[in-house]
This record gives structure tokens, C-alpha cells and sequence, in this order.
């Protein structure tokens, strides 16, 4: 591909990533802005920066023997794009270790109105739930998701972890939800899915779009999909335009059209069943809106001592002999946190997972 065409694509993807973005309320691509309780904490642009330092981040439309993170459009039906090494091996392990003690047979909703679930016979893998900022891995990967997206943390759901073993799939569906349940629904509706690839898989566990196009991009970069077997008589009968599972990478696609007003019916798709190996993935659902900001903590609890005999208390070792009363009335003295200097984000972060901590983890939510 020559430059010209590689900077068309490059502006194309910003230009989609931007108006999506601005559909969503209270988050644009470079300033994410999340309300809780009358209250507004900014995720600034100097903060997405060294996010976006710490991945490398850039956009390419090649990106042939590049290193980092990088986005590549894989097709404009439904807007869909693979962002290549979104996570470190690490991230990818630390997902898999926190939720393999939990994992059972996965569920959907089964009444969109009433918001009901049941165990799915048309998704045969095992899943749990991580709750927002379960720690601070998952609210790495969750601040990355928010940058790549262009749409605030605040507007996602909490993170589904799924493990496909031989022969397990996903039949085709759409993520987002009928008008019926939107009358009820917090944060109404679904407007971008990101899925991470937790593991490669030896053969099978695509994600095809059974209505979708590969885009010429992908095609010109990719030798004409090398790698993605084009027939499978146990996904839809083909693989219309599918995407092989490459661990630390992501799929990002779009459930409605880039002004968030129609669903968009190109993006049925479905999980291919694993025929070798195990696939392990990691599902957020991006809102329009806040979705249920009551459970996400926004602010940490103020890194400070309730007793002015704290720091005599610590030195004394009672942090360690009455952690009760100590973990919570002299934070700062037993070193549970730290002053942040104002506008210091990265502290502030911290402190928001040691708040977490202290409250333990969090019932999860019904699917």
C-alpha cells in the first residue's frame, strides 16, 4: 500500500473513532470525562498520554514486522477493527489466573425486557465477571479499552472472561439490545464491543461476521487473509469475514451506526467452535451512557489519618496487631496510600485500587 493510501486509512479510522466517540456522552478521544455524584474527574490528555507512551502506541494500516500497539481496519462492514498487541503477556495471564477458580457455564440474557438470565445453549463456553478496577491490572486493561474506543471507562460493562474448550462456540448474535429492554435499561445501548484475546488457539475459535466484508486494507496487508481457514461447515458454513484468536490482540466493532441512532445489522457475528487447543477471551461492552456509575468508584477514599495518634499507633506495629481498626481509621500511617499532589492522576489511581481493596470484591452483577 502506498503512503498516500496508508494516510487516507490512518485518517478514516480517526475520523470513526472521533464521531463515535462523540456520540457517546461525556467522553471525546483524547479527554474522557466521567460524572458520579455530582462530581466530574477528568482523565486528561497528559494522563492518556503516558498511556499511550507505556503501549506505544500508533495507528498503521500495514504494520508488517512492527512492534507495540497498533490498529488495523479490518472492515468498514460492520466497522470493525483488530488492534494487535493491546496487552502483555502478562495482562493476558493475570485475566486468566483471576478468573479460572470462578469460571462455570456461561449465561445470556434470556428476557431482554425483564433482564432475566439463563444458562445459553447457543454459547457452550464457561464465564465469569471481573468488576470494574477489580485491581489494578484490570484497570489498566479497562484505561486502555477506554483510549482505543474513545469512550469513557465509565461507559462500560464489567469485564466477562470466557474459556472455550474443544468444540465449544457462540452462535450468531447481536450485541446490542431491542427497544423493548432500552426502556429499562442503565446507560442505553450498546454501542461498541471490544473482545481481547486472552491465548491463541491451535485451530477454530474465530470471530466471524456472517454479514461482514473484509475491508481491502486487511486483504492487501494480510496476503488475502492468510492464516483464516475460508470454510467451516460448523460456523454458518463459511467464514465470511473472520478473525483468527492471536493472544494480547483485541477486536473492536461497532453495534450502531456512527451517530448511535440505528443498529447496525452488519454486526451479527458469532464465535467460532475451538477444534484444537483451549480459547481463552475477555468481552466489554461500551455504552452510550454511564452504565450504573452507583458501582463505580470514581474517587478514591482521602488518604488520611481519622486519629492523631496514628503514626505513634503504626510505629508501634498495630497495623499489623489490630489491622481492623488500623486499615481503616490510619490509612496513611500503615502506608495503604498516599497524598497525591492535585492533578497527580496516576496516585489518585492507586489509591482508587487500595480503596477497592478495603471494600473487597464486588457482588456481580446478573447477565
Amino acid at each position: 500500500m502506498g503512503r498516500r493510501g496508508g494516510a487516507a486509512t490512518l485518517l478514516a479510522v480517526l475520523a470513526l473513532l472521533a464521531t463515535t466517540a462523540s456520540a457517546a456522552r461525556g467522553g471525546t478521544f483524547r479527554n474522557f470525562t466521567s460524572e458520579y455524584d455530582e462530581k466530574t474527574v477528568k482523565y486528561d490528555t497528559k494522563f492518556s498520554n503516558q498511556i499511550l507512551q507505556e503501549t506505544r502506541f500508533s495507528i498503521s494500516p500495514g504494520g508488517a514486522g512492527e512492534r507495540g500497539t497498533w490498529i488495523e481496519p479490518f472492515s468498514w462492514k460492520p466497522r470493525a477493527f483488530v488492534i494487535h498487541n493491546i496487552l502483555t503477556d502478562e495482562e493476558c495471564d493475570h485475566l486468566i489466573s483471576l478468573a479460572e477458580p470462578s469460571v462455570k457455564a456461561s449465561t445470556v440474557v434470556t428476557d431482554s425486557a425483564a433482564h432475566e438470565e439463563g444458562v445459553s445453549k447457543a454459547r457452550t463456553s464457561f464465564g465469569t465477571f471481573l468488576k470494574r478496577y477489580h485491581d489494578e491490572i484490570v484497570g489498566r486493561v479497562e484505561e486502555k479499552v477506554a483510549i482505543m474506543t474513545g469512550v469513557p471507562m465509565a461507559n462500560g460493562e464489567s469485564m466477562q472472561i470466557l474459556r472455550y474448550e474443544r468444540h465449544q462456540r457462540y452462535t450468531k448474535h447481536e450485541d446490542f439490545f431491542d427497544r423493548a429492554y432500552l426502556l429499562e435499561a442503565d446507560g442505553m445501548q450498546r454501542m461498541a464491543t471490544i473482545l481481547l484475546y486472552l491465548s491463541d488457539v491451535d485451530s477454530g475459535g474465530e470471530t466471524n461476521f456472517p454479514k461482514g466484508t473484509i475491508s481491502q486494507e486487511y486483504r492487501a496487508s494480510n496476503g488475502g487473509v492468510e492464516g483464516v481457514r475460508q470454510s467451516n461447515e460448523e460456523c454458518g458454513g463459511a467464514l465470511q469475514a473472520a478473525v483468527k484468536p492471536k493472544k494480547g490482540d483485541a477486536l473492536l466493532f461497532y453495534d450502531m451506526d456512527p451517530q448511535c441512532v440505528y443498529e447496525d445489522r452488519f454486526s451479527l457475528h458469532e464465535g467460532c467452535p475451538v477444534l484444537e487447543g483451549i480459547k481463552w477471551s475477555a468481552t466489554i461492552w461500551m455504552h452510550q451512557q454511564h452504565f450504573r456509575g452507583q458501582e463505580y468508584s470514581s474517587e478514591p477514599t482521602p488518604c488520611e489519618d481519622t486519629n492523631d495518634s496514628c503514626a505513634s499507633w503504626a510505629k508501634n506495629g498495630e497495623c499489623k496487631k489490630n489491622p481492623a481498626y488500623m486499615h481503616s481509621s490510619c490509612t496513611l500511617s500503615c502506608g495503604l496510600c498516599r497524598q497525591c499532589q492535585h492533578g497527580d492522576v496516576l496516585c489518585e489511581r492507586k489509591n482508587r485500587f487500595a480503596a477497592r481493596a478495603k471494600q473487597g470484591p464486588g457482588r456481580r452483577r446478573a447477565r
